[in-house]
């Protein structure tokens, strides 16, 4: 797993991305509850991983599956943050640049130790800024704010 990355996310907000079982992961800087993600996603026309009521904190969706036969995006609870949830998908090669670095050992040889670090591709930036401002909307939504919004999630200022 790589440490977080501070990036900034559509919208003026700023979040943390890393790399976690092969997955890019947004941990978003905002509440989110995955039923109304879901119900969005299903009045939207988007099948869905899982039922809700048999999988509350968790969902995945899309209109097609990734090279690894899932569905392509997915929302889960943060095990890094109480109460955060992350935003995660499958990237292409490459958008994931590995290198290994050495850490000196006190006693005995070198202990080489692979460091990934997430390098936005095209492609994966073109999610973040898809499905970031659309998580972003539905909890101003839940907060009651739906009609003081933009369509890309941010307020009307």
């Amino acid at each position: 797993m790589t440490q977080g990355q501070t990036w900034s996310l559509p919208g003026g907000l700023t979040g943390q991305l890393s790399l976690a079982n092969d997955m890019i992961q947004v941990h978003l800087p905002f509440p989110l509850d995955p039923q109304a993600v879901s119900a969005q996603l299903m009045r939207e026309g988007y099948p869905l991983a899982h039922e809700p009521a048999l999988t509350p904190d968790t969902q995945g969706w899309g209109n097609d599956f990734d090279a690894n036969g899932y569905y392509p995006y997915w929302v889960f609870p943060d095990d890094q943050r109480p109460d955060g949830y992350v935003f995660a998908f499958y990237p292409n090669p490459e958008d994931v640049i590995r290198h290994t670095t050495h850490k000196p050992a006190v006693l005995g040889p070198p202990n080489p130790q692979i460091v990934e670090r997430v390098n936005l591709g095209e492609r994966s930036q073109k999610v973040v800024e898809r499905w970031v401002p659309v998580l972003a909307r539905l909890q101003h939504e839940q907060m009651g704010g739906a009609d003081k919004q933009n369509g890309d999630g941010r307020p009307v200022t």
